[in-house]
């Protein structure tokens, strides 16, 4: 309703600049001021109408999500002193659908070195440091920041717009 107001108010100034270009002394041609100004804003209300209908005509665009592109399985042995504890992932980044291609593409090009800087830096995680969500939110982020580095050096903002785990396994 207030789009539609502020519509309506707008072209009654635009209207109102249009019709007081007659000199003080002059009557519009219909003979009285206050007829022709409800002309005006009776034209000026069917034109809003019309915008109105176009307007609720037209299905609002739908939000594009993130689509996910695979990266695949790491398997590590995480650092403990007394047992032995791996850690199995499973990842996917999610890039919004116009750059979702260029990720893909690079992700397949620098594979090698995203893995081998992924199984470094799981590998030199503790248990404590991988446990809960904190554990998993900290290294989802790690995650993003560096393989956004490795991906697209100096690019900012990084086309990675999630790190996904698909599988999320500590034993």
């Amino acid at each position: 309703m207030s789009v539609r107001v502020a519509v309506l108010s707008g072209l009654l100034v635009v209207a109102l600049l249009f019709t007081s270009d007659r000199s003080p002394g002059q009557q519009p041609p219909g003979g009285r001021p206050e007829v022709d100004a409800q002309a005006k804003i009776r034209e000026l209300e069917a034109r809003v109408a019309r915008l109105e209908k176009l307007l609720a005509a037209t299905p609002p665009a739908a939000p594009v999500a993130p689509e996910a592109v695979p990266f695949g399985d790491v398997v590590v042995n995480l650092k403990v002193d007394s047992h032995n504890r791996y850690l199995r992932v499973r990842i996917a980044l999610a890039a919004d659908a116009p750059v979702r291609q260029e990720v893909a593409g690079a992700v397949t090009r620098k594979k090698a070195e995203l893995r081998s800087w992924l199984i470094s830096h799981l590998s030199d995680q503790t248990l404590k440091d991988v446990s809960g969500s904190a554990g998993v939110d900290r290294l989802r982020d790690a995650v993003k920041r560096e393989f956004g580095r490795i991906l697209f050096p100096g690019r900012a903002p990084n086309p990675i717009r999630e790190v996904l785990f698909e599988e999320y396994i500590v034993q």
